[in-house]
């Protein structure tokens, strides 16, 4: 298998939260749903490269640490390569339209994560390192509503209870308490 389409960021604290960006209701995917950040990776790019690049447009961060931790697979298409990324406490920017939400590991069955994201974040709980999305007869993935209680069983619509604070670039971070 070449190298993936995708690289995304396990962020996570010392309180043991993960940094999940809410999409736009805008966006082409995932719209108004959690996942992770991360982006798609340039023709001749390293999967770590992405990120690296991907976290700094999105976040105004660079990790220092990046750790191989799920690879998001459907048939013999490699999707996503996804990072554990340690945060270090400092200023949080997001992209104007996007929201970055600090959710308690703990409380990821019961937010509205992306169908995929929310498998592979399953797949790591359970100590995998690779992720296979679910197929259908004759080639076709399901949807959202056929995998839910699956790997992510719950997809309510609120995210929860949280302040959302602008910042002076235009973009938002939201804090979950």
């Amino acid at each position: 298998m070449d190298a993936p389409e995708y690289a995304c960021a396990v962020i996570s604290d010392a309180c043991d939260r993960l940094l999940l960006e809410l999409r736009p209701a805008t966006a082409t995917h995932a719209r108004n749903e959690l996942t992770c950040f991360g982006g798609r990776r340039e023709r001749f790019e390293t999967a770590q490269a992405c990120l690296r690049r991907e976290l700094q447009e999105e976040l105004g961060w660079i990790p220092t640490e990046l750790q191989p931790v799920c690879d998001l697979i459907a048939g013999d298409r490699y999707i996503a390569q996804f990072f554990a990324c340690p945060w270090r406490p400092g200023p949080l920017r997001t992209e104007p339209g996007h929201i970055a939400v600090w959710i308690p590991r703990a409380s990821l069955a019961g937010i509205p994560l992306s169908p995929w994201h929310g498998q592979v974040l399953a797949a790591i709980a359970g100590g995998q390192r690779r992720c296979e999305l679910p197929q259908e007869g004759g080639g076709r993935w399901r949807t959202r509503a056929e995998t839910d209680g699956e790997c992510n069983p719950q997809h309510p619509t609120n995210p929860g209870a949280g302040e959302t604070r602008g910042h002076a670039d235009g973009g938002t971070s939201r804090e979950q308490f």
